[in-house]
């Protein structure tokens, strides 16, 4: 089956540039794979504090309800990701798993901008730690390696939410706008029908006329009654939802005057 990562075309040497791109080379990978010491043991204390802040946000909170989730999975599942962090691996599975970050927030309509801000927290969150650990150049490099590696993760996940959520509904709403655009295609053939018949009358009416000059004040006021039919006919065809049943009120309303004036 296509995944994800054959949509995007992310081949080994495509993944390749990426890296290079965000500047990741091994020494940033053999950094973080150096803090997996310290930081695994506290793993839990970090993911912990990582949904106590954002579990302040009533808006938050209302996402993880939406979704049909809870806290406790989200910390497992997050702890798995935190924990894939500190491999220090990026490979195929490595990127696989980050689009479908993505993907699983575009299917429950999780917004980046949560994204966004969690690898922001994440940050904060393991630096106190590194910096109790870490000195000098060495702390240095490996909160220069952890910014580079987030970052990556970051776009990868936007990337998968991007290709699950937006173009899939830009699909969906293009479908639907070629059906509405066959909709209005036949009700502007319905008024235009309707113009016709309206024509049509309005030379039986003339004709009419020109019989019996004896009855002109009538007819003249059944033309007025033309002319506000003639008017809605216009402002239908301008408003094109409704317009078939607008027209044919109108042939309807002219097929009275025809018959008005073929009685006289």
């Amino acid at each position: 089956s296509i995944t994800v990562r054959d949509k995007l075309q992310i081949t080994s040497s495509d993944l390749a540039l990426r890296k290079s791109w965000a500047g990741i080379a091994d020494e940033d990978l053999e950094l973080i794979r150096a803090c997996k010491p310290f930081l695994a043991p506290v793993a839990d204390k970090i993911i912990q504090d990582f949904y106590d802040f954002g579990f302040q946000f009533r808006e938050f909170a209302a996402v993880v309800t939406r979704s049909n989730s809870n806290r406790s999975t989200l910390e497992g599942a997050q702890k798995q990701y935190f924990l894939s962090l500190l491999d220090g691996r990026i490979d195929d599975t490595y990127v696989d798993r980050r689009l479908a970050i993505g993907a699983r927030h575009a299917a429950i309509d999780i917004q980046p901008r949560w994204n966004v801000g969690a690898y922001s927290l994440y940050f904060s969150l393991v630096y106190p730690y590194m910096v109790d650990n870490l000195q000098g150049e060495t702390l240095k490099k490996t909160l220069t390696a952890w910014a580079r590696v987030l970052m990556f993760d970051l776009t990868l996940a936007i990337e998968g939410y991007i290709s699950e959520g937006m173009l899939t509904r830009l699909v969906g709403a293009s479908t639907q706008l070629n059906k509405t655009t066959t909709e209005v295609s036949s009700a502007a053939g319905d008024v235009n029908k309707a113009a016709q018949e309206i024509a049509k009358a309005v030379n039986e009416i003339a004709v009419g006329a020109s019989r019996q000059t004896e009855s002109m004040g009538i007819t003249a006021e059944q033309m007025k009654q033309l002319g506000v039919a003639i008017a809605e006919v216009a402002q239908a065809a301008d408003r094109t939802a409704g317009t078939a049943q607008q027209g044919a009120a109108v042939t309807t309303a002219v097929s009275a005057g025809v018959s008005s004036v073929s009685s006289e």
